[in-house]
């Protein structure tokens, strides 16, 4: 007897398995929505703020669009600790979102994007505040991983590739910006602010990364709003503190600049990281 291969057809009145289109996350909805609103905001404080002269002594508005502005460079930190990616690609992309933030804060304030030395001074804070939210809020996220068992190290030869690749792209770069703003080693740090502007961005970081631990490691809606709302109390005095100690009397703004920056800064990046970081169930 022969034994052939059957092949079982569907029947006409059969249904078909069909693809199920998953709904979006509302939080991830809602993190979409404040971003374009954040872009929205800078682009519209941007298109009214082109002329120095006519700018008010003191505007809220043009520090919000500065604050979220670095806010951005923390939310991004946080994202590259937090996310998955290989390393290699999550930073190439952190690293073109940062320039692209940069350019964003160069439209609001015209004034710097045509001076060497000011942009040089916000280029420097703003890799400054990235650099350290990433390294901190990684630390933070490997110790969490470790004590869970999850961590894991590959390395291979493509990875180290791939590492060349971005590092190459990275100088080229920033040797493309250095020849279009005319930066040199002698006007780059000859900015009169430019020591304010690297511990206002440390000290940025630092506030991210403990929001971070807040929302990160707390359980339950109270124990998140409490410790989120203390940190907020206490951000706009604790930065006026720090500055005065480091610079004293020369602090290169007002107390009230110095305290809306803080506020609106960390404001923003704890209502979205809020959003975006689901809350623990109290045990």
């Amino acid at each position: 007897m022969i034994k052939g291969n059957v092949t079982e057809l569907p029947l006409t009145g059969e249904s078909q398995p069909t693809a199920v289109v998953q709904p979006i996350d509302p939080r991830v909805l809602l993190v979409v929505l404040s971003q374009a609103a954040a872009i929205a905001f800078i682009a519209i404080v941007a298109s009214t703020s082109q002329t120095p002269m006519m700018r008010r002594p003191w505007d809220p508005l043009l520090l919000s669009a500065v604050a979220i502005s670095m806010a951005q460079c923390s939310l991004g930190g946080i994202w590259w600790a937090r996310s998955r990616w290989p390393l290699y690609l999550k930073t190439a992309v952190a690293v073109v979102a940062c320039g692209a933030v940069w350019a964003m804060l160069l439209a609001v304030l015209d004034e710097s994007r045509g001076t060497p030395d000011r942009a040089a001074g916000w280029a420097a804070a703003f890799a400054l505040q990235f650099v350290m939210t990433a390294l901190l809020a990684g630390a933070l996220e490997w110790v969490v991983d470790f004590r869970n068992g999850q961590y894991r190290r590959r390395f291979s030869i493509m990875t180290l590739l791939l590492w060349t690749t971005v590092v190459a792209c990275v100088l080229a770069g920033g040797r493309w910006l250095a020849a279009g703003f005319g930066w040199t080693p002698t006007n780059f740090f000859s900015w009169e602010y430019f020591r304010h502007l690297q511990v206002m961005a440390a000290m940025n970081a630092v506030l991210a990364v403990c929001i971070f631990a807040a929302i990160r490691l707390t359980t339950g809606w109270y124990g998140r709003c409490a410790a989120c709302g203390s940190l907020l109390a206490s951000i706009a005095p604790a930065t006026v503190l720090m500055m005065w100690g480091f610079f004293g009397r020369h602090l290169g703004a007002s107390l009230a600049d110095l305290a809306v920056l803080s506020i609106v800064h960390a404001a923003f990046f704890t209502l979205t990281l809020g959003l975006a970081e689901p809350v623990k169930p109290s045990r």
